[in-house]
């Protein structure tokens, strides 16, 4: 399953949220967002995730009132476009998160004032000269466009109150590419630092900021070739941009001496499910150039436990709470998160403080849910992944954000809609980087994420990568995961999408990857999406195997009886060499709306529907198989080839104005 394509331009309403069709997907946003090591010119430079896994007491979101300016108009250099008196006339009044062209199309502004999801708008916008229906990540950007310049944001905002005398910060939640960072007239941080799609950043201001107002301002470098950014492949056309901007919220915060930051639960539950064990760490992180000793506090739904902690000058220390020393946090009738179907998807809340001098420093709120996912191998040789002990086949497919990483919360909803009402419960993301809201709404709902990487860029071509290269890739799954583990939703961590397994520096790096993982997270399996296979090395040390694989549609062509035969050779070839639970997680055929054939034919609506089921069938009589991931569910744009009729992918089980197919309803049903 694959929800893309937001360029439809036909869309249909129901009426009823049971008894009628699934509701079709009105053009919206989407997005997601990373962390960052971040290399501090000046203060107290910190790896930071933030959203609804962990809120300060003291933030506020710098969101409206924005200005939006090309370097070659924005009529000065850093220090003078952050001087609270500088006067940006000509600039356009938008809001953060946007990317630089989103913000422009949403503000209208001039060249700007049309909707490029609409036919063949998108090719209007300045900048838009990359060969049509080729990935233009592979491409340099052209000199001449508006965007092969640097781009500035620019805010100003008074101090809160509350924050005159405390420690202040300035958090970024995603930027892409590099920014250059100014506050009042002085830097905060450049763009060596402040580098990377998938990273979060925070600094110390407290330097910078003043009493009354205060002007902020950031210079974005779009992605180049050689960058670790983000690819839309054949999904979606990309923007000129490249999705260039300040893509998730911006805010500054508020602490005393010593902060708190990336509060984590995890639960181990009883196979009785009458309690659970939690273990809780918290980073205390002392924000001036002296020694502070800090109580460190927490509390969940009444329960208490705390502990004292001595830090040195600007020493940052994770604490822990275990059941071994602190025996309340056995946690007695848990109510336990399930998946989508086989129960409620209970959330709580933590409450974690920091006081110093018997005065609050910082407070945070984490919400989490009670749950544990393991695997294992049943006495009957039959491979699992178990949800609090109760096995869990896996269903879904991959999820794309939309084209210009745009936030809409009802969006959201009403896709997170269509998966539960094709009864699935697995998302699979590839390397787009959603909001917040998307993951609470996952967690909310029951609805299982496979969170990872993009294929078919430089993420992949490892012989070229620079030194940057490298500590920005495993920064980059550092702050992800430390952004995301306590969403109960996540099952699973993914390093890649269909690498260049092949290559010989692949194992050692994924490999690195791995190992990274596991020490941040050791509650959850770790894999890579391979279209290689047996050969795939990697394999080796991952905990599930995940498989693409497209017998009787690419290879052995509308021949099921041939190709069924051959795919379940190869699957009983990869658990004899490597015994781990397999998800397959790409299998499909293209489909013409409305062409029907008997016997069914490649490209009718019954040939569709009959693959999918022929796989389904035969994945059931494999005990080592604990997931299927259809692609996909819905049509989508793509390239103009021999394979792509009209510059569709026609594997959608609903057309692209999501309407559905034949194939809908059976799966549906098989799903049931």
């Amino acid at each position: 399953m694959k929800i893309v394509d937001k360029s439809a331009g036909i869309w249909h309403k129901t009426a009823d949220a049971h008894t009628a069709p699934i509701p079709p997907l009105d053009r919206g946003r989407g997005r997601h967002g990373r962390l960052s090591h971040g290399r501090a010119v000046l203060g107290v430079v910190l790896l930071l995730a933030f959203g609804s896994s962990a809120l300060a007491e003291e933030n506020v979101a710098l969101r409206d009132g924005w200005q939006l300016q090309s370097s070659a108009q924005a009529g000065g250099a850093g220090a003078a476009i952050s001087d609270p008196t500088f006067k940006a006339a000509g600039w356009t009044t938008v809001t953060v998160p946007n990317t630089i062209v989103g913000a422009l199309v949403g503000a209208k502004a001039p060249g700007y004032d049309f909707d490029p999801y609409w036919g063949m708008n998108l090719r209007k916008l300045p900048g838009t000269t990359y060969p049509i229906a080729r990935n233009y990540s592979h491409f340099e950007m052209v000199p001449d466009s508006p965007f092969a310049k640097s781009w500035w944001y620019r805010k100003t905002f008074d101090l809160p109150a509350g924050f005159r005398g405390r420690t202040v910060w300035i958090r970024f939640d995603g930027l892409n590419y590099r920014a250059n960072v100014w506050m009042n007239g002085k830097p905060v941080a450049d763009k060596t630092q402040a580098v990377g799609t998938f990273r979060t950043h925070e600094w110390n201001v407290t330097a910078h900021v003043r009493d009354g107002a205060n002007a902020l301002a950031v210079e974005i470098f779009a992605p180049g070739k050689t960058d670790m950014a983000l690819t839309w492949v054949d999904w979606n056309p990309m923007p000129p941009d490249r999705n260039a901007g300040l893509y998730q919220p911006v805010s500054i915060a508020a602490s005393g001496p010593v902060a708190l930051r990336f509060p984590h639960v995890v639960s181990r539950v009883a196979p009785s499910l009458d309690s659970a064990r939690l273990a809780v760490t918290v980073e205390a992180v002392n924000a001036t150039d002296k020694e502070q000793e800090a109580q460190v506090k927490g509390a969940i739904e009444g329960v208490t436990f705390e502990r004292k902690v001595t830090l040195r000058p600007g020493e940052t220390r994770q604490v822990e709470f275990d059941t071994d020393t602190f025996p309340q946090l056995v946690v007695k009738s848990p109510r336990l998160w399930w998946p989508y179907l086989l129960g409620k998807a209970e959330m709580y809340e933590m409450q974690t403080e920091a006081h110093v001098g018997g005065e609050l420093s910082d407070r945070q709120t984490t919400r989490f849910g009670i749950r544990e996912v393991t695997q294992e191998m049943t006495p009957g040789g039959s491979q699992q992944v178990r949800v609090n002990g109760r096995p869990v086949l896996v269903r879904g497919g991959g999820w794309a954000s939309d084209m210009m990483l745009r936030q809409d919360p009802a969006r959201l909803e009403i896709e997170m809609r269509y998966v539960k009402e094709m009864n699935l419960n697995t998302v699979r993301l590839e390397g787009k980087p959603e909001s917040d809201a998307f993951y609470e709404i996952a967690d909310r709902e029951g609805i299982l994420l496979i969170t990872g990487w993009c294929c078919c860029d430089q993420w992949e071509d490892w012989k070229k990568w620079s030194g940057e290269n490298r500590w920005v890739a495993v920064d980059s799954l550092r702050d992800q995961i430390k952004r995301l583990r306590n969403h109960p939703s996540v099952i699973m961590w993914s390093l890649a999408n269909e690498p260049h397994s092949r290559r010989p520096e692949a194992k050692a790096f994924f490999r690195t990857l791995y190992d990274l993982a596991k020490a941040l997270d050791a509650t959850r399996p770790v894999t890579v999406v391979s279209h290689v296979g047996v050969a795939e090395e990697s394999f080796e040390f991952l905990d599930v195997l995940c498989l693409n694989r497209y017998y009787g549609w690419y290879t052995q062509s509308g021949q099921l009886d041939v190709a069924l035969p051959l795919l379940s050779e190869e699957l009983d070839a990869l658990h004899a060499r490597f015994h781990k639970p397999l998800i397959v997680t790409e299998f499909g055929a293209d489909t013409i709306p409305g062409h029907h054939a008997q016997p069914p034919e490649m490209f009718s609506e019954e040939f569709q529907a009959e693959l999918l089921t022929r796989y389904m069938e035969l994945f059931k009589t494999k005990p080592y198989i604990v997931g299927e991931h259809i692609w996909n569910l819905c049509d989508f744009k793509t390239s103009q080839s021999p394979i792509r009729m009209g510059g569709l992918n026609m594997k959608g089980i609903f057309t692209r104005d999501r309407r559905p197919k034949q194939a809908a309803r059976v799966l549906r049903a098989l799903w049931k």
